[in-house]
């Protein structure tokens, strides 16, 4: 699949022509693909807390050419993102995403900056700086959810909404090329809320729960709800029913513990 630059320093689309003969491949590929994205980028940029998210991720590939965002194809419809370092003499795409190279690499301390308030602590042993060297963001423009209500659950599809999707995972694609994910918490306990389709661990709502902009984090910017905000689309009210850490929601119980790889909407 070709890798093109988009119109948007640092961010690149991967694209297809080709669909799988079971018919579950992306349901977007190719030159539509190619605009859906260029399009919801340029909504983004389109107001301050969009744009400031760009902006971001342009100064870190500005200041580590070799880092960069690759948005392409989801299958069937499952968004996330994955991180990888690059061999420089293979050109090999090496993946950061489990739980003990995220625990290496995404470290993070308080900078006194607006921009950049949250910088990487240290790169990875051999690197000469913090974080992935690119962020594969698996994407869909037809998957997307408003949320009518408060108590609107995992939402209503919306593919309308898509600009906020995006927007979520390039948060992640962000806080993986620069080493700022919030740190894992040592309990691998997966939490059954609800309104979620499956459980969640625990681990990972401190970065869930800052990327949507609930809780402790609800008026940081930018956020997917800060950008909702501006783009005149629903708040999400939760990440899949959680506003803390799990111990602090209501009617939460534990699953059977386990580990996920992927950062995901």
């Amino acid at each position: 699949m070709p890798i093109q630059p988009s119109a948007f320093p640092g961010i690149f689309i991967r694209t297809s022509t080709r669909a799988t003969q079971d018919g579950s491949g992306p349901a977007l590929q190719g030159a539509e693909f190619v605009r859906r994205n260029e399009s919801a980028l340029q909504q983004l940029a389109s107001r301050d807390s969009g744009r400031a998210l760009l902006r971001q991720i342009e100064a870190i590939t500005a200041m580590a050419p070799r880092k960069r965002v690759v948005l392409t194809p989801a299958q069937n419809g499952k968004v996330h993102v994955r991180s990888f370092r690059r061999d420089d003499a293979t050109q090999e795409r090496i993946g950061l995403n489990k739980l003990e190279y995220i625990d290496a690499y995404l470290s993070e301390r308080r900078a006194p900056s607006a921009f950049m308030p949250v910088v990487a602590a240290a790169p990875l042993p051999g690197l000469e700086t913090p974080g992935a060297d690119e962020a594969w963001v698996y994407t869909d423009p037809e998957v997307a959810w408003r949320y009518p209500t408060p108590e609107s659950g995992e939402g209503e599809p919306s593919p309308e909404d898509y600009v906020a999707t995006l927007a979520h995972e390039l948060i992640h694609a962000r806080d993986s090329l620069h080493g700022i994910h919030p740190a894992r918490t040592a309990d691998e306990t997966r939490y059954q809320h609800p309104v979620a389709k499956s459980p969640i661990p625990r681990s990972l709502l401190p970065a869930e729960l800052r990327t949507v902009g609930v809780g402790a984090y609800a008026g940081a910017e930018p956020t997917e709800n800060s950008i909702r905000a501006e783009q005149g689309l629903t708040q999400r009210p939760s990440y899949h029913g959680f506003t803390t850490d799990g111990h602090g929601d209501v009617a939460v119980s534990a699953a059977t513990p386990g580990k996920t790889q992927d950062k995901s909407v």
